[in-house]
């Protein structure tokens, strides 16, 4: 009788013990919340469109929020991402997808554009989204 309690107690805790921790953000996301970005590239369908966001400064908070400001302009959308954490991954293993979601905006198409799903990358103060049509990328730099 013990034996079978003790293996039935040895799986409840190995179950309880590999149960992921979905939701969270993964490092990459993580690092995108410290500081505030700015554009260095954006390509749309394999055309530079740089220009579009020059000038922007992005910021995303914890609380799934991220602005877009220039000058007295602000441009508000919110950010998700749907983690399950692995093991092995870091800082260069994403692991996860972040989602970027600006509504209609009149200041530019550009934030349509980049509302999207992303695959982060991060290293030092770099960051690169890549989508995965692989026909769109955003690249910024932490100010």
């Amino acid at each position: 009788m013990t034996t079978s309690r003790l293996f039935i107690v040895t799986i409840v805790i190995f179950s309880l013990l590999s149960c992921s921790k979905k939701g969270e953000a993964p490092p990459a996301i993580n690092s995108l919340l410290d500081g505030t970005w700015r554009v260095t590239g954006f390509t749309y369908n394999n055309e530079d469109r740089t220009s579009d966001l020059s000038g922007y400064t992005f910021i995303l908070t914890s609380d799934k929020k991220i602005t877009a400001m220039k000058q007295d302009t602000s441009v508000m959308g919110t950010w998700h991402s749907d983690y399950t954490p692995r093991e092995g991954d870091g800082i260069f293993d994403p692991g996860g997808e972040l989602y970027i979601e600006f509504k209609f905006s009149s200041h530019a198409a550009a934030f349509l554009n980049i509302s999207k799903r992303w695959q982060p990358y991060i290293a030092g103060n770099d960051a690169t989204l890549l989508t995965f049509d692989r026909a769109v990328a955003l690249s910024l730099i932490r100010n």
